[in-house]
């Protein structure tokens, strides 16, 4: 649930080595890895960043202020706009318990890595670093 400090440092560089510009961060939980895409992408840079939960996102959210940042980052609190991604694919959770709806996001980003992974216009790399990183690109 929480990035580690290499996996935040992993992201940072990365996105500096490619000169990234966009990025989507699905789980923001408290929004260490969030606070150290923002400050690696450039001024124009934006993230498209999306939780089940805003309340935990709102403890770090001073931190990312703090740092100049928070212009970079629509936030979209829960799975609707993961859901629009794919066009209304897949069936959002009812009203249910908060471990319902985390039991549904791992299956969601599961399903999300899948499809991804078999996608012909995609390059995927998938990292165990932290949780687990995915990283895709478009293929021109």
């Amino acid at each position: 649930m929480a990035t580690s400090p290499d996996e935040g440092q992993f992201l940072s560089m990365l996105l500096k080595l490619i000169k990234g510009k966009n990025t989507m961060e699905i789980g923001v939980y408290t929004g260490y890895s969030l606070l150290a895409t923002a400050l690696a992408l450039p001024q124009d840079g934006k993230i498209l960043a999306m939780d089940i939960n805003r309340e935990n996102y709102e403890l770090g959210l001073p931190i990312i202020q703090n740092a100049g940042v928070s212009d970079k980052i629509d936030f979209r609190e829960g799975l609707k706009m993961i859901i629009e991604l794919w066009n209304g694919s897949v069936v959002a959770p009812p009203d249910a318990p908060l471990m319902n709806n985390v039991k549904f996001y791992r299956d969601f980003v599961l399903e999300l890595n899948m499809a991804l992974a078999v996608d012909p216009r995609i390059e995927i790399c998938q990292l165990p670093v932290g949780d687990g990183i995915t990283l895709c690109r478009h293929i021109s």
